[in-house]
């Protein structure tokens, strides 16, 4: 039988609501909690997100979202100025209105690069050289994919430090945009990092992450002769000149 909640807690007798629109359900119930246990209850519905139970075989549930705490005024006892209470009654609210988890978008780029000046020539093909200040340019557009992953507990993967500089190893197809990343197309860039405190003590981090998208690869270059992009290999080592390492960025990218 599904639960409320980890912490022990009874089902108020007709308190439970039920209201099922097109694009959003939401539901309550009041939950009779000692009142010692009442903070426990509360942080553990919504740092866990319990689905409403008496919905368990929907694919998407509406999940606890927000809490309100009064005392059960029936049974208490006073100490001096204060007043203590056997149970608190929770209600909690309960909606199929996500909470940001994970956020994804794209970022217009464009670099320029200046060409070689002796390939080209004044007015035609046997006419003066060009000056090397007078070498035209390359627009290269491309994209940044931006990543935010919200609450996120530490400790943080050392991998966010060691990663900037490195290109993707393995294909990354994101199922929020629905598309797909070949291997070495992103570069890693230095992430950004806040946090927050919540009331309860718990601490939690957004991770703002970019990576650079070149369509042809990082590691390869764009070689005036062949107008095209190609690989360098270094001549002692034998192996492909690997300017950005690939690397695993299965710690964010999944």
């Amino acid at each position: 039988m599904a639960n409320y909640s980890l912490i022990t807690c009874s089902e108020e007798h007709g308190t439970i609501s039920e209201s099922v629109e097109e694009e959003s359900t939401k539901c309550s119930v009041t939950l009779r909690v000692p009142w010692n246990y009442r903070t426990a209850l509360i942080s553990d519905l919504l740092e866990n997100r319990w689905p409403w139970p008496h919905f368990s075989a929907w694919p998407n549930p509406p999940r606890a979202k927000s809490c309100a705490c009064v005392p059960d005024k029936t049974s208490y006892a006073a100490s001096g100025q204060v007043i203590g209470y056997q149970d608190a009654l929770v209600t909690v609210q309960y909606s199929t209105d996500g909470i940001d988890l994970l956020s994804e978008s794209i970022e217009p780029n464009v670099e320029f690069m200046v060409l070689d000046h002796k390939r080209f020539r004044w007015d035609e093909a046997e006419g003066d050289p060009l000056l090397e200040g007078e070498a035209p340019g390359k627009q290269l557009y491309s994209l940044n994919l931006s990543r935010q992953i919200f609450k996120v507990t530490p400790p943080l993967p050392m991998s966010l430090l060691e990663l900037p500089g490195c290109c993707n190893k393995e294909a990354y197809t994101s199922i929020l945009l629905g598309l797909t990343f070949e291997k070495e197309t992103l570069l890693f860039q230095p992430p950004v990092l806040s946090r927050t405190i919540k009331s309860n003590g718990d601490l939690r981090f957004t991770v703002a992450l970019k990576f650079s998208f070149r369509p042809d690869g990082w590691n390869t270059y764009w070689r005036a002769k062949t107008q095209e992009y190609a690989e360098i290999w270094d001549v002692d080592g034998t192996a492909r000149h690997e300017n950005y390492p690939p690397d695993d960025f299965s710690d964010f990218l999944y």
